[in-house]
């Protein structure tokens, strides 16, 4: 059974500083279940919020309509710090459990 799942992800505070200046430029990804790649919305795009630069209090307010295909599981809010110059580093999870009751 599958369905639509409309995310809309508004906003981030007190993050942590990931970079030399105090700051970070944190963005979103979701995904679905610990080891998919991150959620596509209906016209194929990542579901990945843009890169706030020089923040800790990202303001995002985001839109995502994506399909859900199975019943339960659990959604994976990461945040990362965006870098220029290699890897770019994780800061945090959010889960959210879905499930159709």
């Amino acid at each position: 059974m599958s369905g639509w799942l409309k995310l809309h992800v508004v906003k981030g505070r007190k993050l942590a500083a990931m970079d030399s200046n105090g700051l970070s430029d944190p963005f979103m990804s979701v995904s679905i279940d610990r080891h998919s790649a991150p959620m596509k919305t209906v016209d194929g795009k990542q579901v990945v919020t843009p890169v706030k630069k020089l923040t800790l209090n990202p303001v995002w307010n985001a839109e995502f309509t994506v399909l859900v295909w199975q019943k339960t599981g659990v959604l994976w809010l990461d945040v990362w710090d965006k870098d220029t110059f290699g890897e770019d580093e994780f800061m945090g999870r959010a889960e959210v459990v879905l499930g159709v009751g």
